[in-house]
């Protein structure tokens, strides 16, 4: 249906690329898809992938997929209006993906992924330390009320 509806209706022509081509748009929204959910910094996505977490690889990644929308911008036959503000819209998706591949590339050359990954690693001792004091505090009020000691404030 993909097929019909990129083809504008009619049925498509026995073009060699037709398949192949509808594959690499798969494969682009999996790995679009894949980018949105590292970006919402899911933990399960982030364990399923471990690459992702390195902003490098993360740079590469929306490189290629700049690369797979911009060669979706520039069909090779004669576009009507709508097309051709769709080819807009997916060359400024496709610069700003590039734009991004740049950021993330430079912010993993200058090592700020591993900043932010040591203030992760800091803010998660932070809070287990202070539910192990919670946990101490509700432990010696327990012994207090236990001996008939009156707790302190």
């Amino acid at each position: 249906m993909a097929v019909v509806l990129r083809t504008g209706g009619e049925a498509p022509k026995r073009d060699a690329y037709l398949v192949s081509g509808q594959l690499v748009r798969v494969f682009g929204i999996a790995l679009s898809l894949l980018a949105v959910f590292v970006e919402s910094e899911w933990r399960f996505v982030l364990k399923l992938v471990p690459l992702m977490d390195l902003w490098l690889a993360r740079g590469l990644c929306y490189l290629f997929i700049s690369a797979l929308t911009f060669r979706e911008a520039y069909p090779a036959e004669e576009m009507a209006d709508f097309q051709k503000s769709l080819q807009l819209y997916r060359s400024a998706a496709s610069i700003s993906l590039v734009c991004c591949s740049v950021v993330y590339g430079i912010g993993g050359v200058v090592c700020l992924g591993a900043i932010r990954k040591a203030r992760q690693r800091r803010e998660d001792r932070f809070l287990e330390a202070e539910s192990e004091f919670e946990e101490l505090e509700k432990r010696r009020r327990e012994l207090q009320r236990l001996l008939g000691r009156p707790s302190e404030p």
